[in-house]
Formats: C-alpha cells, structure tokens, sequence
C-alpha cells in the first residue's frame, strides 16, 4: 500500500486528467508513477569503468574527431524542414480590430493573450486549470503564453499606456457617487 498527501488542487487536478482518459485516480497514479520510474531508470544507467578503460575512455572523448567531408557537406547543408513547418501560433492567436479592441486573442474567442498571462501569471493559476475553466486547449493557453514571451515589450507598454489612460480619466472624471457620499456626509 502507498498512501500519499496531496493538496486539493493536486487532487483535483490527477482526478480531471483520470477521467479524461476512462481511469480511476489510483489506476492513474499507478501507472504514471511506474511509468515515470521507468524513465528515470532508463535515464540514468550507471556503467562502471576499471581506471585503464576509463583513461581510454576519455582520451577518445578528448581527441579530436578524424576528417570527414562527408559529414562536413551534410552539416553545412541548409535544413528543408524550416521550409515546411506551420507557424502554429497563427492558428491559435489571432487579432481583429472590431474584436478585443484589436488586442491578440485566443482564434475562436474573446480571451486576450494578457488573460491568460494576467490568470497564469498573476493569479497563479495552473494551464491546465485556464484551458478547463474556459473552455480552450492546452495549445491555444500555451500558444497565448509564447506569444506573450515573444511580444512581452509591446504588450507591456500597450498595458501601461491602457492603465495611464484609465487613471488620467479617473482624476479628470470625478466619480458622482463619492461627491454625492461626501455631500451627505456634510
């Protein structure tokens, strides 16, 4: 028997991902621990070495490789790959200027880059809580966070200039309520 603490937000969060694939949360937790044991033991073979084949070892490792033009073309051979991949960030992040005012959002959706930043970010809350919570995919939360790393200057600023702007209203609009508070106060 294993018995093991966790938070309730862990919980919750091993109890969505079992039922996403049919599981109980043991059967899940089980079979994710020994899969996860399994990596790490496969990752971190030990191979011992006498002292002698372990000095050959490491002046194979420090002699410098044999020339080899073949291998030197293929190396400075441009790569075809970069030619076909697909930006997949185009296909979750989109802007519109009628939608959001213009801000980048979720493709499909009125959720804005700086919503999932200021949710991740700020709030703390999880990915996969984001996605759940409102409907998305883990692409399209991981996407908005990429774009926001890849656009971070800019939409700081544009941020900053929304919040001046918004305080520059405030102190230029004085708000009804507190006047009308203050007046019933004398």
């Amino acid at each position: 028997m294993i018995n093991l603490r966790a938070s309730q937000k862990q919980k919750r969060l091993i109890d969505r991902a079992a039922e996403l694939l049919g599981r109980t949360r043991s059967d899940f937790m089980l079979e994710t621990a020994c899969r996860e044991a399994e990596t790490v033991l496969l990752d971190g073979r030990y191979f011992g070495l006498s002292p002698d084949t372990f000095k050959r070892f490491t002046a194979m490792l420090d002699k410098p490789p044999a020339s080899n033009p073949k291998l030197r073309r293929l190396l400075q051979t441009k790569a075809p790959w970069p030619l076909m991949t697909t930006k997949t960030l185009d296909q979750h992040i989109e802007t519109s200027l009628g939608v959001a005012g213009g801000k980048p959002r979720i493709a499909g959706h009125r959720i804005t880059v700086l919503d999932i930043v200021i949710w991740h970010e700020r709030l703390g809350k999880s990915v996969d809580e984001i996605a759940s919570d409102y409907g998305l995919t883990l692409a399209d939360v991981h996407a908005a966070l990429a774009y926001y790393f890849d656009h971070r200057a800019d939409i700081d600023k544009d941020t900053a200039e929304g919040q001046a702007f918004a305080e520059s209203l405030r102190q230029a609009t004085p708000s009804k309520l507190k006047h009308k508070l203050n007046a019933g106060e004398n």
